[in-house]
């Protein structure tokens, strides 16, 4: 599934797709019971990629196992929120993610004293997933 190529090391993912360092966040091989996380992202990033594959790995690992063609690799382009609306597995381990990582139960205990940049770095996630999570749970 990997290898080098020059000084970079690229990953291939099914599909002749290959994506350097520079353009995955992440992935899940669900053979070897791995989820891969790009170490150059912001630990921000990582965070929520790791919380978004441990999302399919809890809910979708039989269905990606037995249909492997369905599982869409996580890309450094991809927005973290709202950015395949026609995927709803991909739905599924972003909302498990942004569960994970932002508890209703204790975004309400700091929600009316600190503002959604401030509660991200309180909670260590990205300023949008933060404010995708206080729409939601408001």
């Amino acid at each position: 599934m990997s290898g080098t190529s020059g000084k970079w090391r690229v990953f291939h993912i099914p599909g002749n797709q290959v994506y350097n360092r520079h353009t995955f966040s992440g992935f899940c091989d669900f053979k070897k019971n791995n989820i891969y996380l790009n170490k150059i992202n912001v630990e921000e990033r990582r965070s929520f990629t790791a919380a978004h594959e441990l999302g399919h790995w809890v809910l979708h690992r039989d269905t990606y196992l037995a249909n492997p063609e369905k599982y869409e690799f996580m890309l450094k382009r991809r927005a973290i929120v709202n950015d395949h609306p026609d995927n709803d597995m991909e739905e599924e381990a972003d909302f498990f993610a942004t569960c994970l990582l932002i508890p209703r139960r204790l975004i309400k205990k700091f929600q009316p004293r600190f503002s959604a940049r401030e509660l991200a770095d309180i909670f260590n996630v990205p300023w949008v997933l933060m404010e995708k999570r206080l729409k939601d749970i408001s």
